[in-house]
């Protein structure tokens, strides 16, 4: 819970590593908007949205919110929104937030990237996804400081500059792009472990690629059990993403504490 899901969206996907400038080319998926529907034991619990549009100064913009039904809110927490800025030309992050609420509880967290620092700014109600109403005392904290980066990116900023590298994802491949989930500093492992045709019922037959994911500490390689702002998952996050140049995320699934496996399905996609 006290990690980031991107998920559904940003935590979402895919393939590649070291990121090489390109001239400013706008790829047709940096103007996209597309929507998941969320499932738990075959009932729909929530939806994720997500719109990108290219801005000024070579700066795509993103946001994305989950929202939850009233089956799963107050049960599970899982409303908020998060969204980033990102350079295109320079293929680097810029800004990004991501702020998560139950009730009258909330964990609000920004990040303002400048050069190789960033300055992480946390301002947290803290409260635990199984027990709302709160029955204990929830405490508050504030912080405010700087990382130095590195070349690491906020996992939306990561999600576009993996999906604009030139390289032609295979089966086998394994890679890897650093990550800022939550303001830590992380490895994010992707492994591209089959190929495969399916349906998508709002694409129609595609052929896609079946990814695992892992987030790994940068020191001892030592892999964790997933997580995000949003899912504190048991298992690592698994993915479907076309392979067809956009490399839209079209399922996800992942294992939660005492829920078991949630499923994250592609609703609706287009490009203007």
């Amino acid at each position: 819970m006290n990690r980031t899901f991107r998920i559904a969206c940003a935590t979402l996907l895919v393939l590649s590593l070291t990121p090489v400038i390109f001239a400013q080319e706008i790829k047709p998926f940096f103007n996209e908007t597309m929507s998941f529907s969320i499932t738990w034991k075959g009932v729909y619990v929530g939806r994720v949205t997500m719109k990108t549009a290219v801005g000024q100064n070579n700066q795509l913009k993103s946001v994305a919110k989950v929202i939850p039904t009233d089956k799963i809110n107050g049960i599970y927490y899982v409303q908020g929104s998060f969204g980033a800025v990102w350079d295109y030309a320079k293929q680097k992050s810029v800004f990004a937030y991501e702020e998560a609420y139950q009730g009258d509880m909330y964990q609000k967290r920004s990040y303002r990237f400048n050069g190789n620092n960033v300055a992480v700014s946390k301002h947290e109600i803290r409260f635990t996804e199984f027990s709302y109403p709160h029955k204990g005392k929830v405490s508050e904290g504030k912080d405010n400081y700087n990382l130095s980066t590195d070349g690491y990116a906020d996992l939306l900023g990561a999600f576009y500059t993996i999906r604009t590298l030139p390289k032609k994802p295979q089966v086998g491949d394994v890679e890897k792009i650093k990550v800022l989930p939550a303001g830590s500093r992380k490895i994010l492992i992707l492994q591209i472990i089959d190929k495969k045709t399916i349906d998508v019922p709002v694409l129609g037959k595609k052929e896609v690629l079946h990814v695992k994911t892992a987030l790994a500490d940068p020191d001892t390689n030592k892999i964790g059990s997933g997580g995000s702002l949003f899912f504190n998952t048991k298992s690592q996050i698994e993915m479907y993403i076309t392979n067809d140049g956009n490399y839209v995320p079209v399922k996800m699934w992942t294992t939660l504490p005492l829920m078991g496996t949630v499923y994250v399905n592609l609703a609706s996609y287009s490009q203007p």
